[in-house]
């Protein structure tokens, strides 16, 4: 039986998806296309002898002439079970088919793909010398067609049997997968966006009572893809997934995962995503950052922890649960799964604490941003016309591991808080200093709308936590300008209503933010010696669009500058908790005004740091068809 002639074939009228067509007396396959579809093509092989899969389509040009293409995957004699690779395709195991470009003239226009295996067992006749018909394989038949729930698309999986066989089954000679998405799906217009294809932690962000940052190096990059694949792709949980369910069961895991530009590049030579930040890592902008540092062997490295130091970071796995058993069970039996294709770097687990003052649209108050402030593609992305394709429903990733010296911030608050509230118990009176540091009292109570102390009835309601603006007529009696708060989201500060200006650098600098406390809680002796004995902190974690615009403006240009806010009658200083001079080791410390609400002017001075930097990164959460296309290769 002979293949289909171009009247017998279905037209892109006739069907919306790809369709695979078999012969029983024919070995080929034929992968037929829609408009506007492209599909990668992997294969496996099960034999030590050699072996090849050609691959062939056409597609239209701009003429309307057709243009036929190839590529041929083959395996190395004496390897059995490995992926094949591409002729010419340095080594890569997958390759990308353009099938047909959507062209509004000709509806109709169709493109295929038509597979054949060939095979030798003889050593000298391998690669193209093999694709001869008294080479070619027995059969290859269809075995599964499955969409997949983590993007739009389909898989077709085909077995080839390279000897004849009188059976009806068919040998596991060669595995062929051929994955197939729709071009421009997401793009209809700039407005539009599918949940779907956006990580779950960029928006609206994974449920979490417990969650884990596993910092990891690849070593294998040919072999580590087949792994991400089979394990880690059909983790992901997606923004779709959450915004679909109105409860979490207590079973439930969320895992999501982001990659350095190193790791982009070596996947796909996916890597101009015109941020420089994101391109040269948070270790080379650690000093402009204000992390300390020194000299060594002529080039400043940070005073980080050595795990983040000593060689490159290729990315990190986030993982959510409500138990840490949970968390615990899925690192297992990944490292079981992935072996000696990457290994662990670092790893911080804990507990979650959210920062409320975020632009999460669920809390009344919260900066209203375009979606592309945070997610790539959109408006609000300062790039989103010179983006490339394969960005789009993506996010940048900061982390920052923050050691946090909490016994000796407590025991500072004691000596300093009955010095500016002479009038109240010690501890009262520390609690209050604290809270015009951090601009909230210990229960989450902001000190604009209750300076005097904590107050429940705003605190536990989410209407009005977070829904309050900066009363300029006040000062800073009721919050300082440089309290965390104030630093961190400055509201009409700098955004009033008479500045667009103004109003777009607050846009254009917002992030989606929250921390995860690690280590244990502080001991009795910790108290007492006011000196801290475990290491504990704060992983913080920050999506946007751009590195630069967000999380590097905010620590350079909102926490690190004694002016911001601008336009102050007095100094605000530096944010108290998160503010860096970069030389607090040459004498040079932090310093802010309004902590005294009776002398406003009067400038406090921090000689110790609370918190120490010790390590982090810049990394790229790509959409899930970006997974699926470029770095799921196997």
């Amino acid at each position: 039986m002979q293949p289909p002639g171009p009247s017998q074939m279905p037209t892109c009228s006739t069907f919306s998806q790809p369709t695979i067509v078999s012969y029983p007396d024919n070995p080929t396959v034929q992968v037929l296309f829609p408009p506007g579809w492209t599909a990668t093509v992997s294969a496996i092989t099960h034999k030590p002898y050699n072996q090849l899969v050609a691959c062939e389509w056409k597609w239209g040009d701009e003429g309307g002439e057709n243009v036929t293409r190839k590529k041929l995957l083959i395996n190395n004699w004496a390897s059995p079970c490995v992926p094949m690779h591409v002729v010419d395709g340095h080594n890569e195991g997958t390759f990308r088919v353009e099938i047909q470009r959507e062209r509004e003239s000709d509806a109709n226009a169709r493109g295929g793909l038509k597979l054949r295996a060939y095979h030798s067992i003889d050593q000298d006749v391998s690669g193209e010398a093999s694709r001869n018909e008294t080479h070619g394989s027995a059969r290859l038949k269809v075995i599964s067609t499955e969409k997949p729930s983590t993007a739009p698309g389909c898989i077709f999986r085909i077995l080839v049997q390279d000897a004849p066989s009188l059976s009806n089954d068919v040998e596991d000679d060669i595995s062929i997968t051929v994955k197939c998405l729709r071009d421009g799906i997401f793009r209809a217009n700039d407005q539009e966006y599918d949940l779907q294809n956006i990580q779950g932690d960029i928006l609206p962000g994974l449920p979490k009572g417990v969650q884990c940052f596993y910092y990891f190096s690849i070593n294998m990059y040919y072999f580590f893809h087949g792994h991400l694949d089979a394990f880690i792709l059909p983790q992901i949980t997606t923004a779709r997934d959450l915004t679909n369910t109105n409860s979490v069961p207590d079973s439930f895991l969320g895992v999501n995962i982001a990659f350095s530009p190193r790791a982009m590049y070596q996947f796909a030579q996916l890597g101009d995503l015109q941020d420089d930040s994101y391109t040269s890592g948070q270790m080379a902008d650690a000093k402009s950052l204000g992390d300390l540092g020194s000299i060594q062997n002529d080039t400043w490295i940070p005073h980080w922890d050595k795990d983040f130091t000593r060689e490159p970071v290729d990315g990190v796995i986030i993982m959510t649960a409500f138990t840490e058993e949970k968390i615990d069970s899925f690192v297992r039996s990944m490292e079981m799964e992935f072996g000696g294709t990457m290994y662990r770097l670092h790893l911080v687990q804990g507990v979650t604490y959210g920062t409320i003052a975020q632009p999460q649209m669920q809390y009344p108050g919260s900066p209203i941003v375009p979606i592309g402030v945070l997610v790539m593609g959109y408006d609000g992305d300062q790039n989103v016309k010179t983006r490339p394709d394969w960005a789009t429903d993506g996010a940048f990733l900061a982390t920052r591991k923050l050691d946090v010296c909490i016994p000796e911030f407590n025991k500072w608050l004691l000596e300093r808080g009955p010095e500016i509230f002479p009038e109240v118990p010690a501890q009262v009176a520390a609690d209050h200093l604290g809270a015009r540091l951090l601009g909230r009292w210990k229960d989450g109570t902001p000190t604009e709308l209750s300076p005097d102390g904590p107050d429940p009835s705003i605190s536990g309601d989410d209407s009005k936590v977070n829904n309050f603006n900066f009363d300029e007529s006040v000062g800073q009696k009721r919050c300082p300008f440089a309290a965390h708060v104030r630093k961190a989201n400055p509201r009409t500060d700098i955004h009033p209503v008479d500045s667009v200006y103004k109003n777009l650098m607050a846009m254009v600098s917002s992030i989606r933010q929250y921390s995860v406390t690690y280590g244990p809680e502080v001991t009795d002796e910790e108290h007492q010696k006011g000196r801290t004995l475990a290491t504990r902190g704060q992983n913080f974690v920050s999506y946007s669009s751009s590195i630069a615009n967000g999380f590097k403006h905010q620590q350079r240009s909102w926490f690190n500058e004694p002016m911001f806010p601008p336009d102050k009658d007095i100094t605000p200083g530096m944010n108290p908790v998160l503010g860096q001079t970069g030389e607090e080791d040459q004498g040079v410390y932090r310093y802010m005004t309004g902590t005294n609400p009776s002398s406003e002017p009067q400038v406090m001075i921090f000689p110790d740091k609370f918190v120490n930097p010790q390590g982090g990164g810049y990394f790229f959460v790509p959409s899930m068809r970006t997974m699926w296309r470029f770095v799921t290769k196997i």
